[in-house]
């Protein structure tokens, strides 16, 4: 019999599918709502809606299993499974050390993400493979057969050396490689191992140590004219005009360089100017003053006022450091170096007295200017990196950029001794514990610029990991770390140099805040986010911090003389005169 029908029409089974259809209507706008809300992508929510995330072909297997059942003989054997995908995404599911022999079995598979795992080497491949994607890896070789039908190969954040990126050039009708964040510093061997490569068309170098190279766009755009697109960017009209007119061998870039040129194909000059330093008192005060030392102060006041005598203001902060107390700033070079500054007054210039009055205030500068540091020894902040034939010292100079600068800050009690004749720099000497003591850098040729050899490697590690990290009492005169700070540099690896001519000084300009040596280990310290600056304002900064400003250049132009005016001291003050009045 027909079942009984409500007003609208619609029967029970035809009301309950309604309500069934609104209710997983309902579900999907919410699900939908909190991946938006959480910062989940688009595409991740559409991954997780259809299940397709792991391949293309998800939901055509899916019903077939529905259809035939889980057990089907047919859909469990590796001969269908092996012709049927045509896309694989295998992300982070710690596949490794190799890429194995089981990949041939996929003869239809056309694109394969292997990204975020443990591949030290890609040995096999599909033979119609068309986009393979294995960043994220270890990967540092790929030992398999040349593949013609290979149209895009992703190998970025890979320790892939030059001779891995030699391996590229098995694809003969490559159309995009992206080789960006990879350990490739060799330009003469990718222009030599992209040659070949007719059909390529996009490359991506940017973040390896050999986009760090002066004229490497034009070299590549000369060597390759078929790219459409080198790291990003279009080849301007004017770069291309440029490349051909260089010869064949590419190397005309690197002849007649001027004496005021920053660097070349095998240097690089690195500059430091420092600008000004502020609210430094609050490190002070941590590192220096106890309660002790302010509850003596409040003490003696106390008694004067009690005895009748006039109570004079002090400075319980400027009385702990003294007339002749000093800061220096230390920084860690390219090879591992700390390297040391001269140092600067703390405390503004006093009147003199005569014998027998009482010693004049000592009164904290707010702020110092510090334009006119020099090293320990005289020097300017002037440093060339030579890159050495195995290009360690651009490798060196690509991971300096990526850990970023350290700085710390030292206060010195009275001014260090006049330092001795500058000596050699010794890498691996055990004095670089103190971060200041192993700063007497090398004799330079031009008197301007410091000759830095490179230290890569595990001894690079060995003088990081002997870098200060704790307060430290001054025994030795060596002075006491007040904190320090990281500044990110990574900016200077994604930057894309567009001079036609000698290269130009690649600036870095900032403002970063020294932090206490308590807050030294705080995540956002070591690893310094960017961020805006309506948000920076809502953030409360960890205190207490100083503030820095400073610019470090590569491929510098020499550095000019900077003399810091001469602090006058104050008029001593007219002493009052007595009243008169009957006794």
């Amino acid at each position: 019999e027909p079942e009984a029908q409500d007003k609208d029409g619609k029967g029970r089974e035809g009301k309950e599918k309604d309500q069934k259809d609104q209710k997983d209507q309902k579900e999907s706008k919410e699900s939908k709502g909190k991946g938006k809300d959480k910062g989940e992508g688009k595409g991740k929510g559409e991954q997780s809606g259809s299940g397709n995330g792991w391949s293309a072909d998800a939901e055509k297997l899916l019903r077939l299993v529905k259809r035939l059942g889980p057990r089907n003989p047919n859909l469990c054997s590796s001969a269908f499974l092996n012709n049927f995908f045509r896309d694989l995404r295998l992300p982070q599911l710690r596949v490794g050390p190799c890429l194995g022999e089981a990949a041939v079995g996929f003869s239809q598979l056309l694109s394969l993400d292997v990204s975020r795992n443990y591949l030290v080497d890609i040995a096999y491949l599909p033979p119609n493979l068309r986009f393979l994607r294995a960043y994220n890896n270890r990967l540092t070789r790929l030992s398999c057969k040349p593949l013609a039908s290979l149209c895009f190969l992703g190998l970025g954040f890979n320790p892939l050396g030059d001779a891995g990126f030699a391996d590229a050039s098995k694809f003969p009708n490559l159309l995009s490689l992206d080789a960006g964040n990879t350990d490739t510093a060799s330009l003469a061997n990718a222009k030599l191992k992209l040659k070949p490569l007719a059909m390529l068309r996009h490359l991506y170098l940017l973040g390896s140590p050999v986009c760090l190279l002066p004229f490497y766009r034009l070299q590549l755009i000369h060597q390759v004219p078929q790219l459409q697109v080198l790291d990003g960017l279009a080849p301007s009209e004017e770069e291309l005009a440029e490349a051909q007119q260089l010869p064949e061998t590419g190397e005309a870039c690197s002849s007649h360089v001027p004496e005021s040129a920053g660097g070349g194909l095998d240097w690089c000059r690195v500059t430091l100017a420092f600008g000004q330093l502020t609210s430094h008192q609050e490190l002070l005060r941590e590192a220096l003053l106890t309660a002790a030392d302010e509850e003596a102060i409040a003490s003696q006041a106390a008694e004067a006022a009690a005895a009748g005598e006039e109570v004079v203001e002090r400075d319980a902060l400027a009385e702990k450091c003294g007339q002749e107390s000093q800061l220096r700033l230390t920084f860690q070079l390219p090879n591992g170096i700390w390297v040391a500054t001269s140092s600067i007054n703390l405390c503004k210039k006093t009147y003199e007295v005569e014998e027998g009055q009482p010693p004049p205030p000592v009164v904290l500068k707010e702020s110092l200017k510090l334009k006119a540091l020099r090293q320990e020894s005289g020097e300017q902040l002037s440093f060339d990196l030579r890159f050495d034939e195995d290009l360690g010292g651009l490798r060196a100079l690509r991971q300096w950029l990526q850990r970023g600068l350290q700085i710390k800050l030292w206060y010195l009690a009275k001014p260090p001794e006049t330092p001795e004749a500058a000596q050699p720099l010794q890498p691996l000497e055990a004095k670089v514990d103190t971060g200041m003591e192993d700063a007497k850098p090398a004799d330079s040729a031009d008197g301007g610029a410091t000759e830095v050899a490179a230290v890569t490697g595990e001894d690079a590690e060995v003088v990081a990991e002997a870098a200060p990290s704790s307060v430290k009492e001054d025994k030795d005169g060596v002075g006491v770390c007040l904190g320090g700070c990281v500044v990110p540099l990574s900016s200077l690896l994604q930057r894309t140099p567009t001079s036609i001519g000698y290269p130009d000084p690649w600036q870095h300009v900032a403002e970063v805040s020294v932090v206490s040596v308590a807050h030294w280990l705080n995540p956002e310290i070591q690893v310094p986010k960017e961020r805006d600056k309506e948000k920076a304002e809502k953030v409360e900064k960890p205190a207490p911090a100083a503030q820095l400003d400073l610019v470090l250049s590569l491929y510098a132009t020499p550095l000019e003389d900077v003399v810091e005016s001469e602090e006058e001291a104050p008029p001593a003050p007219k002493a009052k005169a007595k009243a008169k009045g009957k006794k």
